[in-house]
């Protein structure tokens, strides 16, 4: 492992600074079959990003994204793009979304 490779791996290691290291250098924090040596989260627990301002909200549908704001009470609510459509899933039904002056004005955008 490379000093850059270790610094990375730092950054991303679950394990105690406590845990001996192997004669190369290597983390062995990974030897167990319960922790994952993936850099990435499971996505349960991925950090969601709230916050967002309505020009983002919109970026985040245009690339791809479902967004929902956190005001509204239904947690099944979303806002994404379909068939080129600014589209709301809302009662299990995709309808046009008309955009009120409350989501325009609103910073509590989330991606789901």
């Amino acid at each position: 492992m490379t000093i850059q490779q270790n610094q990375k791996h730092k950054s991303f290691c679950p394990a105690d600074e406590s845990i001996k290291k192997d004669m190369r250098g290597d983390c062995n924090c990974h030897s167990q079959s319960t922790v994952s040596q993936s850099p990435i989260l499971p996505k349960e627990s991925r950090k969601i990003e709230i916050n967002l301002r309505f020009p983002d909200a919109i970026q985040c549908i245009m690339d791809g994204k479902k967004v929902r704001r956190t005001e509204w009470e239904n947690v099944e609510e979303y806002c994404l793009l379909q068939d080129n459509f600014l589209t709301i899933h809302r009662n299990n039904k995709f309808c046009a979304w008309i955009v009120s002056e409350g989501d325009l004005l609103a910073t509590d955008w989330v991606i789901i």
